[in-house]
C-alpha cells in the first residue's frame, strides 16, 4: 500500500450518499466547486497527517477550475500547514484536458503548488491530446494512465491497449516521469502493467471506496 486517494461524497438526506460524479456538476453550475475543493483539501490533510505510517500519501483531485486559480496555491499551503503534513505527502492531481486547456495558467498555478513541495499528477493521461512540448511545461512528477486504456489489458483483444500503454511508459521515462495505472479491476491488467514498466496502480483490485474510519483500521 502506498497511499489513498480522497473522494467526495454527499451524504444526502433522500438520496443517500451520492458519488462526486452526480453532484459536482451540480456544484460548478451553482459557483461552489471551490468551496467543495477547499473542504477536501482541509480534511484530506488532516486525515492523512493521522495515519499511522507516515510514509503513505494522500492523493487530492483538483478541478479545471482549482487548476487555474493561484487562489488554490494558499489553499493547499493553509491545508498543510493545519494539518502539520508533510509537503511531500501530498499529490494533487488533474485531468490532462484540465491542465493543458489554459496551460499558461495552469502552468503558473503548478509551479507554485511545486514549490510548496507537494507532487503533481496529470491524471487520465492517454486521452486528452497533450503535445509533447505542453508536458514539458508542466512540473508534473507522474502521469496516470487513463482507465479506458486499462481496461482491455489482459484480455483477448488487448493489442490496441497494450501498444497505447507501452508509448505512454516510454514518454514517462524519456521525461524521467512515473507512471500509475489507473482502474485496475484484474490481477492480469495488474501483470501486464507491471511488465509495461508500471510499477504502481490503483483501482478495486486493490481496494474499494470506503469511509475514513474504516481506511484507518485497515492501516492499523
Amino acid at each position: 500500500m502506498l497511499g489513498a486517494e480522497a473522494l467526495a461524497r454527499w451524504n444526502h438526506p433522500t438520496e443517500g450518499v451520492l458519488a462526486t460524479e452526480l453532484f459536482f456538476q451540480v456544484a460548478e453550475k451553482y459557483g461552489v466547486i471551490r468551496e467543495i475543493g477547499e473542504r477536501v483539501m482541509r480534511d484530506a490533510c488532516a486525515e492523512a497527517a493521522g495515519w499511522p505510517d507516515d510514509s503513505l500519501i494522500v492523493r487530492v483531485n483538483l478541478s479545471a477550475e482549482e487548476i487555474v486559480s493561484e487562489h488554490t496555491v494558499d489553499v493547499v499551503r493553509t491545508s498543510l500547514l493545519a494539518s502539520g503534513l508533510a509537503p511531500h505527502r501530498l499529490c494533487l492531481e488533474v485531468t490532462e484536458w484540465a491542465a493543458t486547456d489554459d496551460i499558461d495558467r495552469s502552468e503558473i498555478v503548478m509551479r507554485g503548488l511545486k514549490e510548496l513541495g507537494v507532487e503533481l499528477t496529470l491524471e487520465d493521461f492517454g486521452t486528452g491530446g497533450s503535445s509533447l512540448a505542453g508536458l514539458r511545461r508542466l512540473p508534473i512528477d507522474s502521469l496516470k494512465i487513463d482507465p479506458s486504456l486499462v481496461g482491455d489489458l489482459g484480455g483477448d483483444d488487448d493489442d490496441e491497449s497494450v501498444g497505447f500503454v507501452r508509448l505512454i511508459t516510454s514518454l514517462a521515462d524519456a521525461l524521467a516521469l512515473a507512471v500509475v495505472g489507473q482502474g485496475v479491476q484484474t490481477e492480469a491488467q495488474a501483470d501486464v502493467l507491471r511488465l509495461l514498466g508500471c510499477a504502481s496502480a490503483q483501482g478495486d483490485l486493490f481496494g474499494r471506496t470506503a469511509p475514513p474510519a474504516d481506511l484507518l483500521a485497515m492501516m492499523t
